[in-house]
């Protein structure tokens, strides 16, 4: 039976591309800094990371959400409808004492996002992006505070123009997760190592990666625990070709 044929490791143009976008990306996560503690389960395809930066590549909706008012309670917010069809919605939130909370986007309840802020006297703000499909229309915010918790939230609307991730012959996408992205790749620019310890480009299956569904934190804390103890030395995954068959190496993912 013949092999498939193998594509190799990015080079030339398309390797420049995955080192630029892993620079932007360590970029962003160094200026951002919070000081609150964040803690998401992804498990939508359609999240976009978290930013440090609210600069919008597109039209703004001008109607904000709540902008300024001190809240104390938990409560559901209604987010004012665009008079365009936007793709993104940006959420700033800000820890004004200490506290827990968690913040669901109508569009994405299943992904919800658990703020923790303990640091009296010092707001810390937080914010996120979260895409969002069909035309414009009503959507809400939800937040849930611990008792004596206060906070301030913030929400606009954006157009970005959005990444389409190159693909193989199998259908299947692949390369460095972009933040302005639809979706995640189905297969994930790593560096592993190969059969002789040697250090290897590759891609692995984004699909192995992901974490569980929520179904609280604490069940989602008792998972990565069991995984520690599963694989103390990390978790072996198998490294592809781009064509996401020809086998390359192996990468230790550590979560």
């Amino acid at each position: 039976m013949n092999s498939p044929a193998f594509e190799g490791p990015p080079t030339g143009d398309e390797m420049q591309h995955l080192l630029n976008a892993a620079r932007a990306n360590v970029l962003v996560e160094i200026s951002a800094k919070p000081s609150a503690r964040r803690t998401r389960w992804a498990v939508t395809g359609f999240v976009a990371a978290v930013l440090a930066f609210s600069a919008a590549g597109g039209a703004v909706a001008t109607g904000m959400l709540n902008s300024g008012a001190v809240i104390s309670e938990s409560t559901t917010l209604a987010v004012p409808v665009p008079a365009f069809t936007p793709t993104d919605l940006i959420v700033t939130f800000t820890c004004l004492t200490p506290g827990s909370f968690t913040m669901i986007v109508s569009d994405h309840p299943n992904d919800p996002t658990h703020v923790a802020c303990d640091h009296p006297g010092h707001p810390s703000t937080l914010t996120s992006e979260f895409h969002v499909t069909g035309p414009a229309r009503a959507r809400t915010v939800s937040i849930a505070a611990s008792p004596g918790g206060t906070y301030s939230i913030d929400a606009e609307y954006v157009v970005r123009a959005r990444f389409d991730y190159p693909t193989n012959a199998a259908g299947e996408t692949f390369g460095m997760p972009e933040s302005n992205a639809t979706n995640l790749p189905d297969l994930r620019f790593v560096v592993g190592e190969d059969d002789h310890g040697k250090p290897v480009q590759g891609y692995i299956r984004s699909a192995e990666i992901l974490a569980p569904a929520p179904s609280g934190l604490g069940s989602n804390l008792n998972w990565l625990a069991h995984q520690h103890e599963i694989y103390p030395h990390g978790q072996p995954l198998p490294m592809y070709a781009s064509d996401g068959t020809s086998y390359v190496g192996t990468y230790w993912l550590y979560r």
